[in-house]
């Protein structure tokens, strides 16, 4: 499949317009042949198959619902042009005609649109324009100030503009002023005259560009000849005028068809700038496809009575002073005047999508050229997008941490404390208040802040925990020390076989205020003795790894009974002195 685009316009850009790809000739919209509705600004585009673009024809029909932009009228003529066309107007649809032309007398294709280029050249009175093309001539653009050719701009392509527009505006006058007297009758009428006439139009040009030995014309435009247009239409639409009422379409349409070309000429010449020029322009193309009242009235009593000949109707005679009255000088500047059109619009850059290659295959550099223009189309795109991301970074950021002074910061940011510098400058106690005040509402700084307060606290009761831990350890070891020191004998006691027949040997009981023994004393000190209950103290002192400089030195406590050594052989006789030894010292 091939993709076909371009634009179409007639005196403006056609909006709304039916379009299709003539694919088996018939100049009829075939099932199975693509359609598609031309854009605001006349883009059109049409996928057909790759082995059909060769002989496809593009085609705007004329339509009530086709509206042309710049005269607000419906399309009365069908545009029509080659498949390889970018351009379809009335110079395109010209061309297309003459291509036909040469072909079918056995002409190769190639060489009948190299013919049909020069006679529309030879038309326009171009002489020195050889490379001129009726597929890609846009005179809205060129009046829009667009490029034109070798990089020409407005200002140096007069010539060439105002010629296509006063041929354009011709061919749209003249048929227009044919076809609506010699095809009165419907509109197959219509159209039978108007296909006549563009088909004289078409004879005429050729006939212009050919001299007697085969050379180009002298450079003069083509001076189309009306009379012969109006007797191919009354030929075509079967109808018969009579000279008289002939002669008189003739003229009239003749006088109709220079007022307008003079005009747009004119315009484009001595307008001030390019809108001037499409309203001028715009409005004598409204002037020359509309019929005066008068003559419009008079053809719509001939349509009611049926009459084919005009010789047998009455109003003959004032249907002739009508059509002279109505191509008077005064009488088209009269209707010219009261023609309201819309204020010219330029296309958008691009306008229409890009023309199709003329040769349905790629080669392998047209690829690489492909590719190479989509890179740099996305590099681009990249930057653009990176440029605008940055600043909006930015603005995010700002927002995020500032987001009750984002004017504020930028206000700080962009100013300055050099009073030599006008622009932006704020004094130093001003930006110090500033930068206080967005000191204070910094969002980050705030995060950071009771993030690095939690961190803190975690560390602390972690520390806490730990110590505690120590602590009750600590605290767990001195009251197992504890419980062991306070009855040392008791262990020892239950080691031994208990004897039944054995009297517990009595013990004297200590005298308060007596001096500590000096068993106890020596197991102090050198931490031995002979005393079984001393032997006992000081293994027990060393297990639990404690420094006798560390320990305070034992008390002794007397026995809860009698004291003396004659004490009698009682439970609490028998009991050994109970004695406080040291504590340990906690463990930080």
């Amino acid at each position: 499949m091939v993709t076909l685009s371009g634009k179409a316009m007639y005196v403006g850009y056609l909006n709304g317009c039916t379009i299709y790809a003539d694919l088996n000739g018939d100049l009829e919209h075939s099932e199975g042949e693509p359609k598609s509705t031309t854009g605001k600004y006349g883009g059109w585009s049409l996928t057909v198959p790759e082995a059909a673009q060769a002989r496809a024809n593009v085609i705007v029909p004329a339509s009530p619902d086709c509206i042309d932009r710049n005269t607000n009228l419906s399309l009365s003529v069908p545009v029509q042009a080659a498949a390889g066309c970018e351009i379809l107007s009335v110079l395109s649809g010209l061309k297309y005609r003459l291509v036909k032309t040469y072909v079918a007398q056995n002409t190769s294709e190639a060489e009948a649109t190299v013919e049909a280029d020069r006679v529309i050249v030879a038309a326009l009175g171009l002489t020195d324009e050889p490379d001129f093309n009726a597929c890609t001539f846009d005179h809205i653009e060129q009046l829009w100030g667009a490029q034109f050719g070798a990089g020409r701009r407005l200002e140096d392509t007069d010539e060439v503009t105002a010629a296509g527009l006063r041929l354009t505006l011709q061919v749209v006058s003249m048929v227009h002023g044919v076809a609506s007297v010699t095809g009165f009758k419907n509109a197959n009428a219509y159209e039978t005259s108007v296909n006549a006439a563009l088909g004289s139009v078409a004879t005429q040009l050729v006939e212009h560009a050919e001299m007697a030995n085969g050379t180009a014309s002298t450079g003069d435009p083509v001076d189309i000849d009306t009379m012969a247009l109006v007797i191919m239409a009354e030929a075509a639409a079967n109808v018969a005028l009579g000279g008289s009422l002939a002669t008189a379409l003739a003229n009239s349409t003749a006088a109709t068809a220079d007022y307008v070309a003079n005009a747009a000429t004119t315009s484009v010449a001595t307008a001030s700038d390019s809108f001037d020029a499409l309203t001028t322009i715009a409005t004598v193309g409204v002037v020359g496809q509309t019929d005066s009242p008068a003559v419009g009235m008079l053809l719509k009593e001939a349509r009611a009575a049926g009459f084919s000949d005009f010789s047998l109707f009455s109003s003959v005679t004032n249907l002739s002073v009508s059509l002279f009255a109505a191509s008077t000088p005064e009488a088209l500047k009269e209707k010219a005047a009261a023609v309201t059109v819309p204020a010219p619009e330029q296309a958008p850059s691009p306008a229409p999508p890009p023309s199709p290659s003329s040769s349905p295959s790629t080669s392998l550099n047209d690829i690489g050229t492909v590719n190479s223009n989509t890179e740099d189309s996305m590099n681009g795109s990249a930057w653009a997008l990176l440029v605008l991301l940055l600043p909006l970074l930015c603005l995010g950021y700002v927002r995020f941490r500032y987001p009750s002074n984002v004017g504020l910061w930028f206000k700080y940011r962009f100013s300055h404390s050099n009073p030599i510098v006008i622009f932006f400058y704020v004094p130093t106690e001003a930006r110090e208040e500033m930068r206080s005040t967005l000191a204070a509402t910094d969002q980050l700084r705030v995060r950071f802040e009771v993030r690095g307060a939690k961190n803190k606290d975690l560390a602390l009761n972690t520390h806490t925990s730990s110590s505690t831990s120590e602590h009750e350890e600590s605290k767990q070891h001195s009251t197992a020390n504890e419980e062991l020191t306070a009855h040392p004998l008791n262990s020892e006691e239950s080691k031994q076989p208990s004897t039944a027949n054995k009297e517990p040997t009595a013990m004297p009981t200590a005298d308060p205020t007596a001096e500590e023994p000096a068993s106890v004393q020596r197991s102090v000190t050198s931490g031995a003795g002979a005393d079984p209950a001393d032997g006992l103290w000081s293994t027990r002192t060393s297990s639990a790894h404690v420094s006798p400089t560390k320990m305070r030195t034992p008390v002794q406590r007397p026995a809860q009974g009698a004291a003396g050594a004659g004490s009698s052989s009682s439970p609490s006789s028998t009991t050994p002195p109970q004695v406080e030894y040291p504590r340990l010292i906690e463990r930080i």
